[in-house]
């Protein structure tokens, strides 16, 4: 069994939106009301903006988050 490396938090959620292929505002409203995105946790930076995993889109579509 081949291990993962750990996901590097890159993508802003405009960016992450793109690659799930929905809208920022879409991710945006999930996060606020579930604090995640189908399983993907962002990291929060102290101006309040969201860094989110740079993965393969064959995970984001599984929703597996860390």
């Amino acid at each position: 069994m081949q291990e993962q490396s750990p996901p590097v938090y890159t993508l802003s959620t405009d960016q992450f939106a793109a690659k799930c292929l929905v809208a920022a505002q879409t991710v945006r409203k999930r996060h606020s009301q579930t604090g995640s995105y189908f399983g993907i946790t962002p990291i929060k930076l102290k101006n309040r903006k969201l860094l989110w995993p740079d993965m393969p889109a064959d995970a984001l579509s599984q929703g597996e988050g860390q």
